[in-house]
């Protein structure tokens, strides 16, 4: 019984940061998956931050949600509401990877710069949204690289 309890037990900083007397060594220890069927914690407590009493809370209220989110809670409750049989699950990833497929090749067609690309607009209309999100990403990770280095030197930010 003592294993098993030892499995379920969610390893997080929050834990470690109000009991540190409870691990081997005082240090915090990285999180852990979850075992497949193990229960999530998320604890918050009310910082009194504000004299108002309803501005502590709604900030309590934020964190808790942003931890909830987090720890993929929501996700989990969603994806086991209904039962979904194996089959049902393997052909649903399959028809993910089909599209996947299917949105990369017309991407290295849009960027060879083909005219004739056999699919509907609404799949363009998505590669196209997909391809200025990801150059966007790129600007932003490039200008924030420039001014780490503008301010720290050359060569000292690792990618």
């Amino acid at each position: 019984m003592k294993e098993y309890r030892k499995e379920r037990r969610d390893h997080t900083r929050e834990y470690h940061e109000y009991a540190p007397h409870k691990t081997e060594d005082s240090g915090p220890r990285e999180p852990r998956e979850p075992l497949p069927g193990a229960l999530a914690r998320v604890r918050v407590e009310l910082k009194r931050k504000y004299n108002d009493p309803e501005k502590n809370f709604k900030e309590m209220l934020q964190e808790f949600k942003r931890r909830v989110s987090n720890a993929g809670i929501l996700h989990d409750y969603k994806e086991h509401q209904f039962y979904e049989s194996k089959t049902e699950k393997r052909r649903k990833a399959r028809r993910a990877a089909q599209k996947k497929l299917l949105m990369e090749s017309i991407e290295r067609k849009i960027i060879a710069g083909e005219k004739d690309i056999n699919a509907s607009a609404g799949m363009i209309k998505k590669v196209l949204a997909n391809m200025a999100e990801k150059k966007e990403k790129k600007e932003k990770k490039e200008k924030r690289k420039q001014s780490y280095n503008k301010h720290h030197g050359e060569g000292h930010q690792d990618d």
